[in-house]
């Protein structure tokens, strides 16, 4: 009786506890899985099939079917979408090129944004419901055709309150991620692109759609997608970019793209159009007078004793030059002239002009710059638009004067006088950096062609790069036929690349530009080192500002690289009156060659003229890849 009491008891218990296991076991694991309000999920999702490249594999690049193009771009900071359409290098250059097989993927990194594109087929017609979810933000655009310039966005990952991410598969946590129903036609296909922009934490995209007479949301396959392109053996064709802007011959221009990234400078410099006075007509306006500042050095310096007695001049009006930072001073601008100096020494000019001939007038104050020199007085560039008694032209007067310490009369310094018609020769050693030359090459070919100014050459030294044609890039106007590429083999060895470049330069009175890559060339560059730059007088070495990861000359945050000089022009007789480069102490590693430089043309007895020139921004890049890495 005991034991069948017992047997049956244990035929009840048993599967009881054998139940409360597995209940157990299986909450444990939930409760790990599952993440905290308010936290983001970085685990792997295991559903998405990860991007592929076909580089090496076998594939009817005529139907591209199954998988959808895929670009992506590093070490961009933020999580807004914008800030993908803000980088210089979208919508053609991304680091890398892949395929999917499925409208999803994850990454798991942060800082990265990236551009899936392609076209979408329907089997059936109907209408249909898209939907976007994504960590963090991200749009879905779709065009009503083949035409990716019939894109309309229809669904985004979107906040205007807060950093905008959701959970995978969440497709209804704000308004904006289901579209509209909207009509597509069987077996037709549709250009479609999504764009996502990952901040801090691994990164997730998710497209699907409800198809006609279904209640749920799916994913979109491979059966329904192929790929705009077979881009992965591809550079991109710079001649494209130049020649047709938004109409790309063979790649999708993004809908909301800008053509020209950079600060708008234009208005700013406008007034270097204006035609310069003859030098002949003010001259004898002001006597000449010997000019020799005293911090002009007469002794051996130290190594990198040249930076710290290099000093910063004024300006007049404010340039715009203040960066978003909290870091000051570095990210203030360009100090400013007292309005009572720019008064005083405009006044003083004006008056001496007058009294040697009536037939100009002062239509508005330009441009005032200030080398002040405690010792022996102050230097100015004054840059005046003059009008014509009687006439409605008018002309730029660009000229320095000199004002004596103590002295109340201003005198023309003798031998500074700037040369207009001088060909500047822009300098720029390179090794597999291509993004940023076709940045380059078109941020210069877009300068020129805003401001008239053809009177340029560039002498590229190229260490072995095999992500370029240069030729290509070059050959497109108005770079063509001013543009010279020196090859050097071996490990990259900056010095020697700028002495080589520099001495190809033909003539002793044209300017030597060391510039550099990842770098804007803004509107009026070209005057300022023409200006800037006198012949056994003055050397340049404009500040650069350095943009935080992330920001751009839109909304510049970051700092003016002071301690910098790695970009610096002088002619080129002044050049090879000191030997330029000192290519013996420095090889192939990076550092300290710009300070040396300094050192050099200090004890040359040349100036060196130093403000922060507007626009020229420096954007925050990895160094993966770079010289001899």
């Amino acid at each position: 009786m005991v034991l069948r009491k017992l047997r049956r008891g244990l035929c009840v218990l048993v599967p009881i506890y054998v139940c409360l296991v597995f209940i157990g076991f299986f909450s444990f694991i939930w409760s790990r899985a599952r993440i905290p309000r308010g936290r983001k999920s970085i685990a792997h999702v295991t559903v998405y099939n990860e991007p592929i490249s076909l580089v090496n594999t076998s594939f009817n690049s005529s139907k591209m079917s199954g998988v959808l193009n895929l670009h992506i771009w590093n070490d961009l900071c933020g999580n807004s979408v914008e800030l993908l359409r803000e980088t210089p290098l979208f919508p053609r250059y991304p680091h890398e090129r892949l395929f999917i097989r499925s409208f999803q993927t994850a990454r798991h990194v942060d800082a990265y944004a990236q551009r899936i594109f392609g076209f979408i087929e329907p089997k059936v017609s109907g209408l249909y419901t898209f939907a976007v979810s994504s960590d963090d933000t991200s749009e879905l655009w779709l065009s009503f055709n083949e035409n990716p310039c019939n894109l309309r966005l229809i669904a985004s990952v979107f906040s205007p309150v807060e950093s905008a991410w959701t959970e995978e598969s969440i497709f209804s946590k704000y308004a904006t991620q289901q579209s509209r129903n909207i009509r597509l036609e069987a077996n037709r296909r549709y250009y479609v692109e999504a764009l996502h922009k990952q901040g801090s934490g691994n990164g997730r995209i998710q497209v699907n759609w409800r198809k006609p007479g279904s209640i749920k949301l799916e994913p979109v396959t491979g059966e329904y997608l192929s790929a705009y392109f077979d881009d992965s053996r591809r550079n991109g064709s710079f001649r494209d970019l130049v020649k047709g802007h938004e109409e790309l011959q063979w790649f999708p221009s993004h809908v909301k793209q800008r053509v020209f990234k950079g600060l708008n400078l234009k208005s700013q410099f406008n007034y270097t159009s204006l035609p310069l006075i003859n030098r002949s007509e003010v001259k004898g306006v002001l006597n000449p007078c010997s000019y020799k500042p005293s911090y002009i050095i007469e002794r051996n310096l130290s190594r990198y004793e040249g930076v710290n007695l290099v000093h910063d001049s004024l300006i007049f009006p404010f340039d715009n030059t203040y960066l978003h930072q909290a870091r000051v001073p570095w990210s203030a601008g360009n100090k400013e002239v007292h309005n009572v100096t720019v008064s005083k020494i405009v006044g003083k000019f004006m008056n001496s002009l007058h009294k040697f001939h009536r037939k100009y007038y002062l239509q508005r104050i330009l441009n005032v710059e200030q080398n002040p020199d405690p010792k022996l007085g102050s230097r100015f560039l004054l840059e005046l638009e003059l009008g014509v008694n009687g006439s409605s032209e008018s002309f730029r007067l660009s000229e320095y004067v000199y004002l004596p310490l103590e002295k109340e009369e201003l005198c023309f310094p003798e031998g500074v006088e700037w040369d207009n018609n001088a060909t500047v020769y822009f300098i720029l050693p390179v090794k597999n950096q291509g993004m940023w030359v076709h940045h380059f090459a078109s941020q210069l070919a877009a300068m020129s062609n805003q401001s008239g100014d053809f009177n340029f050459h560039i002498i590229v030294v190229d260490f072995s790069s095999d992500d370029i044609d240069l030729d290509e890039v070059f050959s497109v106007w108005p770079l063509k036929n001013r543009y010279t590429v020196i090859k050097l083999t071996g490990p990259f060895h900056k010095t020697l690349g700028l002495q080589k470049a520099v001495s190809v330069v033909p003539k002793e009175d044209d300017i030597v530009f060391l510039f550099d890559l990842h770098i804007d060339v803004p509107f009026g560059l070209m005057d300022s080192i023409r200006k800037h730059t006198i012949f056994g007088k003055v050397a340049y070495a404009p500040t650069v500002g350095r943009l935080d990861c992330g920001a751009f000359p839109s909304d510049p945050y970051g700092f003016w690289q002071v301690n910098g000089y790695g970009i610096l022009s002088i002619f080129k007789k002044d050049w090879d009156r000191f030997g330029g480069m000192n290519v013996r102490d420095f090889t192939t590693k990076w550092g300290g060659e710009d300070w040396d430089l300094i050192d050099r043309v200090l004890s040359a007895q040349l100036e060196i003229e130093r403000l922060k020139q507007p626009g020229l921004f420096h954007y925050y890049h990895s160094h993966k890849g770079m010289w001899n890495t």
